[in-house]
């Protein structure tokens, strides 16, 4: 679900993190610096955290539907989605 999708759209970096937490969702960004702070904070006062993934610069150069594949695939290889407080990449997918 996307932060305009779920009415989140003018909350801060900390309340939409804490609120994916909440429902156990992981928070996808290209945002490094600031979710791998929060990340950190969160951890530190142990608020619900369900991981955070970061979309790589290679692939956010890519076209939405790249990004979309990248996503899925990810999806399929950790179905357990991740750990709390974990951080993790999503690359583009290999060429062919």
């Amino acid at each position: 679900m996307s932060t305009a999708g779920s009415g989140r759209k003018v909350a801060d970096d900390m309340e939409q993190l804490l609120s994916a937490g909440r429902q156990g969702r992981c928070f996808v960004t290209q945002d490094y610096h600031v979710f791998a702070r929060l990340t950190q904070l969160f951890f530190a006062r142990a608020l619900p955290h369900a991981g955070v993934l970061f979309i790589s610069p290679a692939l956010a150069a890519q076209d939405a539907a790249s990004v979309a594949e990248a996503l899925a695939r990810y999806a399929r290889d950790h179905d357990d989605g991740l750990p709390p407080y974990t951080l993790d990449w999503v690359e583009p997918l290999p060429s062919e």
